[in-house]
């Protein structure tokens, strides 16, 4: 099989990736065709590693050999022994992968490890999901000129009493988000943003740096409440088509209404409340996940 032409032995190596990467390293050792061959960006793009389900030996030889690899999950990485935790945890910031899907990165358990992944592939993430995001993380994220999909949670306790501000974008396609540097052509914004948890302040200047770009926007938030001590955002929001209309969203076409965490809904106020955003933001279509459960199934 050594003199299987490239594109016969790339079909061949595609299905032993798709059952077990560490495989897929291990016929890329057998001789410099074949690892030419198993290294190719072709064949790694389509591939998700993730921290578990794997032997840590074969976890960090998958890391150290991929070069090519575009998306990881490490959403269980702080559920294994310490041990093995710590050799995956230094295989990834060793890696020289240039990641463009990163999931699963939580914050508030090893946050310095959590920066410094962060840090390392922010020139390349397109797509990100980070859960309990602090200062520092949001930093981060607005220093990824490349990303159109990001996914993030808060309630930091920090950003609470000191809610971070996102810097407004520099006019111009392409230009960096917070540097005013030059970047690829490919740098136009978030594109896709779902937001739980985080402070007001923070999530109106998210929505503002990223105006003339965002495309599609899921908001955990809730309706209106009559109650004297009724608790505030993102619990109950009164004036969400105000708010969201003066972030000028130039390119808005979907908004998608998440009523998680104990927020406030109930049938009339939602309904009011979907009709206010499409007509404060027109050619915008508005559904709520509670009302269209099976939309979110």
């Amino acid at each position: 099989m050594a003199t299987l032409p490239d594109l016969a032995l790339l079909r061949v190596f595609e299905y032993v990736a798709a059952d077990n990467l560490d495989d897929l390293v291990s016929a890329g050792q057998v001789c410099r065709h074949w690892r030419r061959v198993a290294a190719s960006e072709q064949l790694w793009r389509r591939r998700r590693l993730k921290c578990h389900g794997m032997a840590t030996e074969a976890f960090t030889r998958v890391v150290s050999f991929a070069p090519r690899l575009h998306s990881l999950d490490v959403c269980w990485i702080n559920q294994i022994s310490p041990e093995d935790r710590v050799i995956r945890k230094r295989a990834l910031l060793a890696s020289r992968s240039k990641l463009r899907r990163l999931t699963g990165v939580m914050c508030h358990r090893d946050s310095d490890w959590t920066h410094g992944l962060l840090a390392l592939h922010a020139e390349h993430l397109r797509e990100l999901e980070v859960s309990t995001a602090d200062r520092e993380a949001l930093q981060a994220v607005g220093n990824m000129p490349l990303l159109h999909a990001l996914h993030v949670s808060g309630w930091d306790p920090g950003l609470e009493k000191d809610p971070y501000i996102y810097p407004a974008r520099p006019d111009g396609p392409n230009r960096g988000p917070n540097t005013g540097t030059r970047v690829t052509g490919e740098d136009r914004g978030l594109e896709r943003l779902e937001v739980r948890g985080l402070p007001k302040e923070t999530t109106v200047s998210m929505l503002r740096a990223n105006r003339r770009s965002l495309r599609k926007l899921t908001l955990n938030v809730g309706t209106p409440s009559d109650q004297h001590n009724a608790p505030g955002w993102p619990k109950t929001c009164s004036d969400l088509a105000q708010l969201l209309q003066a972030c000028g969203l130039q390119n808005l076409k979907e908004i998608t209404l998440t009523r998680y965490g104990g927020c406030f809904h109930s049938d009339t106020d939602c309904m009011k409340q979907r009709k206010s955003l499409e007509q404060h933001l027109e050619c915008c279509n508005v559904q709520c996940s509670d009302c269209n459960p099976f939309s979110f199934a």
